[in-house]
């Protein structure tokens, strides 16, 4: 699997779950759902974002690598 590949993978899994989740808030509002938010939800969107973040400064160091070594 390319860089491309599991960046672009990452990212589309993340925006269906997002689209999801704001789909489930609508109706799930109790204090579980609360928790689920701050203990789970928010911590793991954080976390992907972060990983295509580092994904992105990867790529850019695979080019540049690339032609200095081309």
């Amino acid at each position: 699997m390319s860089l491309d590949t599991g960046r672009y993978q990452l990212y589309s899994t993340l925006k269906t779950a997002s689209a999801h989740w704001d789909q489930t808030q609508t109706a799930w509002r109790d204090q579980v759902a609360r928790d689920f938010a701050e203990q789970t939800w928010t911590p793991l969107e954080q976390k992907a974002k972060q990983v295509l973040s580092a994904i992105d400064r990867l790529g850019q160091i695979i080019v540049r690598a690339r032609q200095e070594c081309g």
